[in-house]
């Protein structure tokens, strides 16, 4: 939950940085609750895995935590597809040939970051470990 916390409110605080100082900081930050996050992704995953899954040379936990590694990071290959083209629809000024972006399409992009750090933190809650 800590991590998730710390992820979200670092990115809702970033839609207010006004230098690129506030951004180093808030990177600086964020590097730190990403790698608890990872950290602990990595033993969630450990923890929830079946005792007795027996499927494949490895006892199937190596295939079960590739499956996880590959849903962990759908979100890194997801977010470009999806962010790319909301910062463009409200970010983009028409009137504009550089193709520069106004702060509103970097808010809302920053706030469904937020969001979906907080959501994560909440879905956290029905994750059980494995009784298997």
């Amino acid at each position: 939950y800590f991590a998730c916390a710390i992820l979200g409110a670092v990115t809702f605080v970033m839609i207010f940085a006004n230098t690129l100082q506030d951004m180093i900081i808030l990177c600086l930050f964020f590097g730190a609750g990403n790698g608890m996050y990872l950290t602990m992704e990595t033993s969630l995953a450990v923890d929830t895995l079946p005792e007795h899954y027996e499927d494949g040379p490895s006892g199937g936990h190596a295939q079960l935590l590739g499956i996880w590694g590959v849903a962990a990071f759908l979100g890194s290959a997801l977010g470009p597809m999806i962010g790319g083209p909301l910062l463009y629809l409200f970010g983009r000024n028409p009137a504009d040939e550089e193709q520069t972006y106004s702060l509103r399409g970097y808010i809302v992009i920053l706030g469904l970051s937020t969001f979906y750090f907080f959501l994560a933190a909440v879905s956290l809650r029905w994750v059980k470990k494995a009784n298997v």
